[in-house]
């Protein structure tokens, strides 16, 4: 069953504008007390943390009034990165998780995700149930046991705890400097406190939050600041992640990016650091020299969907460990339930301290060149749509055969349409990019 309002991560868009309103996140808080209270018997109670975006204390306040008064019972932790939201689920024992954030995008932007009581994104399943509940009346609990309202503002401390009992004595890297680029997002407190306690030498950039900057010019999906003061301050090591902290990318001593595929391929050299894996799973989008490079090292590798909910499916269902995409989301469930920046990171440093090594000499890997366009659309297009593109991308992936491969994908959180291509040179992933937005312009022009 298609869902209406979610997306590949949550709900997402425009503040302001349907869904991201304070009526949609009240009616959507209603909603998901509800299937809480029909799921789970006795007190349940969510926790909630958000970014660092000006609009999460308004749409937290709806949602918390609409899953109060269903009966459901709110744990505030406040500013605290994703992965931390679903670290404490599982601590705190309770039933879901609610984060406010809209990850990597501008601060006009924020989103609605949500966390089972395992710490793990919800089923297509789950929250299409959910979605039910959002178009009826608004519930409130029949015997007025109102949900009550905890707060734990910026309640760390648990996950640093965690953090440093699995490195402490993996990493020794103190006589390097690092550059962290936190995004002016929720990561800037916890990642310098798990730095210092490791005693790390770190230089801050973006890690001054103001309800507008985050992810300005700044954070995994813009290294530009990062590489320049890498390259200023002579450091070995440059990390970023983005507003919400389950991504990493990073630059290495030279100045050149380090994106998800890489690091998933790094890691998965060194059980020794990451525990078991079993395999790795990518996505549609994974580079296909890192499945190549994998199958070379005989380890398991499968592509999922593109957005880690989905990566995460893949690797329950292959009782594997690790797994991510290209955009740095990392998932190693030895360590957390959910892609976590900062424990990918600590993760790398772990595999730079064992090697004694800079990290651009383990990046041996000649990836193929990528070039991708976001088609913007005017309205979500279905599978009826997608199939008047069919035949152009046979025809592209005929005339690419072996040199090459085609990726055309609906974004689960933008209007576009992502058009891929991968390519054995630049020049040909530029040909047939560019032949298929022609394709898609000309055939869905009021898509």
């Amino acid at each position: 069953m298609a869902r209406k309002y979610f997306g590949t991560d949550g709900v997402r868009g425009k503040v302001g504008e349907f869904p991201i309103t304070v009526e949609f996140a009240l009616k959507l808080g209603n909603a998901v007390g509800q299937v809480l209270i029909k799921k789970v018997q006795g007190a349940q109670s969510v926790v909630i943390g958000q970014d660092t975006r000006n609009s999460s204390d308004m749409l937290k306040s709806a949602f918390t009034a609409g899953i109060t008064a269903a009966g459901v019972s709110v744990i505030n932790l406040g500013v605290v990165p994703t992965p931390v939201v679903a670290f404490m689920v599982t601590k705190l024992k309770a039933q879901a998780g609610v984060v406010l954030s809209a990850s990597h995008n501008p601060y006009y932007d924020n989103g609605i995700k949500l966390f089972s009581d395992k710490g793990q994104k919800l089923s297509d399943s789950l929250e299409s149930e959910i979605e039910q509940y959002i178009d009826q009346g608004f519930y409130y609990h029949p015997q007025g046991d109102y949900g009550k309202i905890s707060s734990q503002i910026n309640q760390i401390s648990p996950y640093i705890e965690h953090c440093i009992s699995l490195f402490k004595n993996r990493i020794d890297y103190a006589d390097r400097k690092i550059v962290l680029d936190c995004a002016n997002g929720a990561t800037f407190r916890v990642a310098k406190a798990v730095f210092d306690q490791l005693g790390l030498k770190y230089i801050e950039i973006a890690s001054k939050p103001d309800g507008v900057n985050i992810n300005k010019d700044c954070g995994a999906v813009h290294l530009e600041y990062l590489k320049e003061a890498v390259i200023n301050h002579s450091a070995q090591l440059g990390v970023a992640f983005d507003g919400d902290g389950d991504r990493l990318m990073l630059v290495d001593e030279s100045g050149c990016s380090v994106d998800g595929d890489d690091i998933l391929y790094l890691l998965s050299q060194h059980e020794d650091i990451t525990g078991e894996i079993g395999g790795v799973v990518g996505t549609v989008m994974t580079n296909l020299a890192i499945e190549q490079a994998l199958d070379e090292k005989r380890v398991g590798f499968k592509r999922a969907k593109v957005g880690d909910r989905y990566v995460m499916s893949l690797l329950q269902e292959q009782s594997w460990q690790l797994g991510g995409e290209a955009s740095g989301h990392i998932i190693n469930l030895n360590y957390n339930t959910t892609g976590d920046g900062l424990l990918a990171a600590l993760q790398v440093l772990a595999v730079l301290t064992k090697t004694a090594k800079p990290l651009s000499s383990l990046l041996t890997i000649k990836k193929m060149p990528q070039m991708m366009v976001n088609v913007p659309l005017h309205r979500r297009i279905d599978a009826n749509d997608m199939s008047l593109l069919i035949e152009d991308v046979s025809f592209a992936e005929k005339h690419l055969a072996e040199n090459g491969r085609v990726v055309l994908r609906p974004s689960g959180t933008e209007p576009v349409l992502r058009v891929m291509v991968e390519a054995i040179d630049s020049a040909l992933a530029k040909k047939w990019t560019e032949y298929l937005v022609d394709c898609v312009q000309k055939k869905l022009p009021n898509a």
